[in-house]
């Protein structure tokens, strides 16, 4: 669920102002110079419509076509080497991680580096985690180490999603920001994952647009069949803890959001 929270993130740093909108560009970033990040906005990086496609696998979306990982690796890296003196292809949905590691280490860039007491502030204080959550990553800050996959318990997990409901639900900065995601999402395309194959739309890293489905309805989908699907007209919040995605997902997940019922 890493992306989603990134998007969900994105928002708190740009209504505290650490980031002026959507539409910001990634030029002021030195990472991001002399790449196709630098053409980029906010709004590209969560929309996953960075028009980098060319330079990553077309068959594991983890992977660069050079051969690295991505989750092995720094945006620094990754721009001194793969992205050197890129340009930007179509900006059409292109799912993968690069994207969501773009958004977070961005934050760390315009909190100062300290993302780690960002983060701290908006899940202890905003949303009031019981535990602790960490994002993986280690090294210099500086270089764009932050990956965006997180450990935290499944409490605290859920948690992020009710406050998620909460703020949407709120005549708040952070509650406009994802009702305006939402209203710009993108098509997926012909895009195919475990349960995100039956979304057709993408939103700020999080999925939308079910067939059959009238209510708004985002979803986060993680590692291992995880799923955590929120409806904002019933009120109502399906997160699927799970370590196989061998199961129902229209029946387990689809119809308990929809109707309320499995």
């Amino acid at each position: 669920l890493g992306k989603s929270l990134g998007g969900y993130l994105m928002g708190h740093a740009i209504c505290k102002g650490y980031i002026n909108s959507l539409s910001t560009s990634l030029a002021d970033w030195p990472i991001a110079q002399g790449t196709l990040l630098e053409t980029s906005t906010v709004q590209d990086v969560i929309n996953s419509t960075l028009g980098n496609q060319k330079y990553f696998s077309k068959r594991d979306s983890g992977m660069l076509r050079s051969g690295r990982e991505v989750g092995n690796t720094n945006i620094a890296s990754i721009a001194k080497i793969e992205l050197a003196n890129s340009k930007a292809a179509k900006k059409r949905f292109s799912y993968g991680q690069f994207p969501a590691n773009v958004a977070l280490n961005y934050i760390s860039f315009k909190t100062g580096h300290k993302f780690s007491s960002f983060i701290n502030n908006v899940l202890n204080d905003h949303v009031g985690l019981a535990g602790r959550l960490e994002f993986n990553g280690i090294g210099d800050e500086s270089k764009g180490v932050i990956q965006a996959n997180f450990k935290a318990t499944r409490y605290d997990t859920l948690r992020i999603g009710i406050a998620i409901l909460n703020d949407w639900n709120s005549d708040t900065c952070i509650g406009n920001y994802l009702k305006n995601v939402y209203a710009n999402s993108i098509s997926k395309g012909q895009y195919k994952e475990f349960g995100d194959d039956i979304s057709k739309s993408y939103a700020g890293f999080f999925h939308t647009n079910w067939p059959g489905i009238r209510d708004t309805v985002m979803g986060m989908h993680g590692y291992g069949g995880i799923a955590m699907i929120i409806n904002f007209d019933d009120n109502r919040i399906v997160y699927t803890h799970a370590v196989h995605s061998n199961y129902n997902y229209k029946s387990l997940v689809l119809k308990a959001i929809d109707k309320g019922m499995f």
